[in-house]
């Protein structure tokens, strides 16, 4: 007969198999449910890949309010104005029957070259954007006294576009027609500005590789990004003023989701920059992720966007999918006034 000893010890060892076999049981059913995310993700990607691929949209890039030029198209004497926004010189304007379609009379076309573009310069390499592609926009800032202090607003505007032709005269009519609020939202969350930019080079062959950015123009109620109270000054009116634009490929370039075992990109934001972009999100979540409904008592922040990235991934590249679908052109728009910071 055994002891009381002996059967407690037994005891003991029976449940701690009994733990250790719950456990792997866990385990596995936790890698399983894991799986699947992932195969979910991988899906979706590969959804959101064919989709864009055929359904991108051309863009349209300029910028109005050009100093030089009167309300209603004549030239002013540009010697009493306090600045001139000047474009670049050069670069095609392939998209100029669409452009007529939607410009007013204050505003000109934003030259473009094939560094400064997006992707609309050359009618026979350039198809588009779609998510994952950046570039950038330039043009000089020339003040008439020492210096200026202006806040620049830039506003991205979408249109769907129909184009019939007339059997008998083979001509073509194009109507642009602006997209619904929903895409116009989608529109502001996803394409980003940064002020800023620094080349990540591979430290062997020196090649650019990648790129980190910082200070972040983000949209507001509005839906206009405002760069505030900038200074340019006349000794450096003849360098130009670069803005980076980036569409960025996936939620997880923007919030450091790699808490997440699904998820093990670094964000190519970082810091404070990081921190305004995830309060942008915080503060417009239907301008990210497509049907966004609140859920009582969830607050997003960069943690519980980290740990609900299979949600909210999903919807951020819903929302990148609408874009694909509904929006042929956009138009990518500045104004400029005199600073009032510090007055």
């Amino acid at each position: 007969m055994e002891n009381s000893k002996d059967i407690l010890e037994k005891g003991n060892i029976d449940a701690e198999k009994s733990a250790s076999l719950e456990a792997a049981a866990r385990q596995e059913v936790l890698a399983e449910n894991a799986k699947k995310r992932k195969a979910r993700l991988i899906k979706l990607g590969a959804m959101l890949a064919m989709t864009v691929i055929v359904l991108v949209f051309v863009t349209i890039g300029w910028f109005s309010m050009n100093k030089e030029t009167s309300a209603n198209g004549g030239n002013v004497n540009v010697s009493t104005l306090p600045y001139v926004i000047e474009p670049l010189s050069g670069g095609n304007n392939i998209y100029q029957d669409y452009h007529d379609e939607v410009m007013s009379s204050d505003t000109m076309v934003w030259a473009m070259t094939s560094t400064d573009k997006m992707n609309n310069n050359n009618s026979s390499t350039d198809k588009g954007i779609k998510p994952g592609h950046y570039g950038q926009i330039s043009f000089y800032v020339k003040p008439r006294d020492t210096s200026i202090n202006l806040d620049l607003t830039f506003e991205i505007v979408g249109y769907s576009c129909t184009e019939t032709t007339d059997e008998e005269t083979d001509e073509t009519t194009i109507t642009m027609t602006p997209v619904d609020a929903e895409y116009q939202r989608y529109l502001a969350g996803h394409i980003f500005l940064f002020a800023d930019r620094v080349d990540i080079t591979d430290p062997e062959t020196e090649e650019v590789i990648g790129y980190t950015y910082s200070k972040p123009i983000v949209s507001g109620a509005d839906l206009k990004k405002t760069l505030p109270d900038q200074t340019y000054t006349k000794a450096t009116q003849d360098t130009p003023v670069t803005i980076y634009w980036v569409w960025p490929e996936t939620l997880s370039t923007l919030v450091d989701a790699r808490i997440n075992s699904n998820v093990n990109i670094e964000p190519f934001i970082s810091g404070a920059d990081r921190t305004a972009v995830v309060t942008n999100i915080a503060t417009y979540p239907n301008y990210y992720f497509h049907s966004y409904t609140a859920v009582e008592g969830v607050t997003l922040t960069e943690s519980t966007l980290a740990t609900g990235y299979d949600t909210y991934g999903e919807k951020y590249d819903s929302a990148d999918n609408a874009i694909g679908k509904n929006v042929n052109y956009i138009r990518l728009k500045m104004t400029t006034e005199e600073s009032s910071e510090g007055e």
